[in-house]
C-alpha cells in the first residue's frame, strides 16, 4: 500500500521572486548605477566613489552594458542564495521530513514527536521530554502546514510553544549551562550579529548536542534545558 503524503513548500510567489525578480533587480541596480555614476563621483562624502568615478570614466554603451551584466551577476547570485533556503516539508502517517535544496533532509518518526507549532517563522517539532527535534525557519504560512500535520494525526499546538516561559535570556558566565555551552552561545551570539545563518546552525546543532535549546528574539538569544 502506498504511503499517503503531504507537502508544503516555499510559496510559489516567494520563488518567483527569488528566481526571476532577485536577477532583474541587480540588472536594474547596474542600470541605475551606471545613470547615477557621474553625480555620485563628484560627491565628497559618498563611499565608492573610486567604484564610481571609474563607471562614470567609461563610454556608452559598453559601460551600460558592463554595469547592467555585472548588477544581473549579483542578482543571480542572491537568487542562488534565496533557493537555498526554500523548505520543504513532507508529512506522512509515520514520518516527517523537512528539506532545503542542497542539504540532507532531516527526517523524524512520528512516534518521536510530542507536539508541533510554529513560533514566529520557526517550525519546531517537540519530542516527549521537551526536547527540540527540528526547528526550521521558512516563510511558509502556519494554516497549510498546520494542516498537513494535523491531517496525519500529529499533535499541532495553536498556542505556540509550550516551553517559551522557561527561556533565559542568555548572557555571558550564566549559571545553569552545561560545560562548554557558554562558548558556543558567545560564539553564535556573533554569528547572529553577524547575521551569517550557517554559523547560527552549526552552533544550534552543538548545543543540542549538550542538551541546551535556543531561540533567537531581535538578535538576542534564550535557551532552557529539556523537561
Amino acid at each position: 500500500m502506498v504511503e499517503t503524503r503531504t507537502v508544503v513548500a516555499t510559496p510559489m510567489a516567494d520563488r518567483l521572486v527569488g528566481a526571476v525578480g532577485l536577477p532583474l533587480a541587480g540588472a536594474l541596480v547596474g542600470w541605475l548605477a551606471r545613470l547615477a555614476a557621474g553625480w555620485i563621483a563628484e560627491l565628497p562624502w559618498a563611499p565608492f566613489q573610486g567604484v564610481f568615478k571609474t563607471i562614470a570614466g567609461f563610454s556608452d554603451p559598453a559601460a551600460t552594458l558592463i554595469t547592467i551584466a555585472i548588477g544581473l551577476a549579483g542578482g543571480i547570485l542572491l537568487a542562488f542564495m534565496a533557493v537555498g533556503e526554500w523548505l520543504t516539508v513532507t508529512v506522512t502517517p509515520t514520518s516527517a521530513s523537512l528539506a532545503r535544496v542542497g542539504e540532507s533532509a532531516v527526517e523524524i518518526a512520528r512516534g518521536e514527536v510530542e507536539s508541533v507549532f510554529t513560533d514566529g517563522k520557526d517550525l519546531v517539532l517537540l519530542g516527549g521530554q521537551g526536547q527540540e527535534l527540528a526547528r526550521e525557519t521558512s516563510d511558509i504560512k502556519p494554516e497549510p502546514l498546520k494542516a498537513a500535520f494535523t491531517g496525519h494525526g500529529y499533535p499541532w499546538l495553536d498556542g505556540g510553544d509550550p516551553f517559551r516561559d522557561a527561556f533565559r535570556l542568555w548572557a555571558p558566565g550564566m549559571t545553569g549551562l552545561p560545560d562548554g555551552a557558554d562558548a558556543l552561545l558567545a560564539a553564535r551570539a556573533e554569528a547572529v550579529g553577524k547575521g551569517s545563518d550557517d554559523d547560527k546552525a552549526t552552533y544550534r546543532k552543538e548545543l543540542l548536542r549538550l542538551g541546551v535549546i535556543v531561540r533567537d528574539e531581535k538578535k538576542h538569544q534564550y535557551w532552557r534545558l529539556p523537561g
